[in-house]
């Protein structure tokens, strides 16, 4: 599993060290922009996990909190010389604060904790869908065995063997011998 990052950032000896470190982990794509303002035009060509922002000019930082939700992992570098409220407002956020000046190794610990954080997140958004999309297999199953038990007046256990003997039979899925009944009771109006 990789991660897509998007560097917003206009300092190319910067950018370089990003790079490298990026290169070592796992990640797969590195997109760098200059400016904040590009940001909603690579989103639209990518789906991104993570953005690093190095961000010289504080007064960019109110555009930056709109892309929040976009993105699970926002890191900022600042400069020292930032308002408390700014830096409230980026960790309500939950945007990761850096303080220039950032020594590399610091930084390097740093990048990789939040990579590891977003593949265990997207592992877990995997598992999550194939759960969901396996709930609503059993759902659509359940509903019809219910028609099974309904309109053929068998009890569950008899209506559970006639979609798997079915399914075995015609070499197919439990879902599709489901679909089957669900779709030939509803064309009936039954």
């Amino acid at each position: 599993m990789k991660l897509n990052v998007l560097i917003v950032s206009s300092q190319r000896s910067l950018n370089q060290r990003i790079k490298e470190i990026l290169l070592k982990e796992s990640v797969s794509i590195i997109t760098f922009c200059d400016r904040l303002d590009q940001i909603e035009e690579e989103c639209k060509q990518m789906t991104y996990d993570m953005m690093i922002v190095n961000e010289d000019s504080i007064h960019d930082i109110h555009n930056l909190m709109i892309y929040h939700k976009k993105f699970s992992c926002i890191i900022v570098c600042l400069k020292h010389q930032v308002k408390e409220s700014y830096l409230h407002q980026c960790k309500a956020h939950h945007m990761v604060i850096l303080m220039k000046p950032i020594k590399k190794h610091v930084f390097t610990q740093i990048l990789q904790v939040c990579i590891q954080s977003q593949l265990q997140m997207k592992e877990n958004n995997q598992k999550l869908q194939a759960l969901n999309q396996r709930y609503q297999e059993l759902k659509i199953i359940h509903h019809a065995k219910y028609l099974l038990m309904e309109k053929e007046h068998l009890n569950e256990s008899q209506a559970h063997r006639m979609i798997e003997k079915q399914a075995m039979d015609k070499r197919c899925s439990k879902l599709v011998i489901a679909q089957r009944y669900i779709k030939k009771y509803e064309e009936k109006g039954e």
